[in-house]
């Protein structure tokens, strides 16, 4: 049977900047997106780190991945693949890597429609488009408390790892931004054998400019870079 090697997380993960990625990330970039758009979006490229690493191990990709994904957006976005896919967990082998705790989700007022808000204060374009500089500022200020955000981002994160280790599922936790505090970081390690706090993508790539877009996104030699460099923990789940 062919597994299919299912990856998290967000533009580190996404293939950003790839040939062929563009016109969805045209797409995705912006404010708003909805639930059935983003599953019917395609993901398969075969040039990011995942595709690569699908294809050495001759495996399906699926790239649910997101440019600007909150470590809310992957902890629901892992349990709504659960929740459709939970009575054939062992079909698939999970990547999941997290992003900065300084990013939420908020949810529409519609019920049924089930569109979601990506938003963080770091992230300029927001001032400029959505709210008024006054009201972000209120908002910046309520709503990003670093405190919070830190245990909001640790809640998501050992959410899905509990998910995933109770149910057996063959996974690697790591990130793709880390600014987990190193108290949280200690526990995940502690308690999931499937998290691992070496992992930082973005931190990998940061000192090597020949690797990288002028986004900061891995370019081809830095997906191949980042593919390689995954393999010691690809190995503890039979992959290669």
């Amino acid at each position: 049977m062919t597994h299919t090697l299912v990856v998290f997380g967000d533009s580190f993960c996404c293939g950003t900047g790839l040939a062929g990625a563009d016109s969805y990330l045209r797409e995705a970039d912006r404010d708003t997106y909805r639930i059935e758009e983003y599953c019917d979006w395609p993901k398969l490229w075969q040039d990011s780190w995942g595709g690569l690493i699908a294809k050495r191990n001759n495996m399906h990709y699926l790239n649910l991945a997101f440019p600007g994904a909150s470590n809310m957006m992957i902890n629901r976005k892992v349990h709504e693949f659960y929740y459709q896919h939970h009575d054939r967990l062992d079909d698939y082998v999970f990547l999941i890597f997290w992003s900065g705790k300084m990013r939420i989700e908020a949810t529409s007022a519609h019920p049924g429609e089930e569109q979601y808000l990506r938003l963080s204060p770091l992230w300029e374009y927001n001032d400029k488009t959505l709210w008024t500089h006054h009201f972000m500022r209120m908002f910046k200020e309520f709503m990003f408390n670093e405190q919070a955000q830190e245990w909001q981002s640790f809640q998501n994160i050992l959410s899905a790892n509990t998910l995933m280790s109770h149910n057996n599922a063959r996974y690697v936790s790591g990130f793709a931004i880390s600014d987990t505090n190193d108290d949280h970081k200690r526990f995940l390690v502690e308690k999931f054998p499937s998290h691992t706090n070496d992992i930082e993508i973005a931190h990998w790539l940061h000192d090597s400019p020949e690797l990288i877009f002028p986004c900061y996104h891995p370019n081809i030699e830095g997906n191949l870079y980042v593919a390689d460099a995954l393999r010691p923990w690809l190995s503890r789940i039979g992959l290669e």
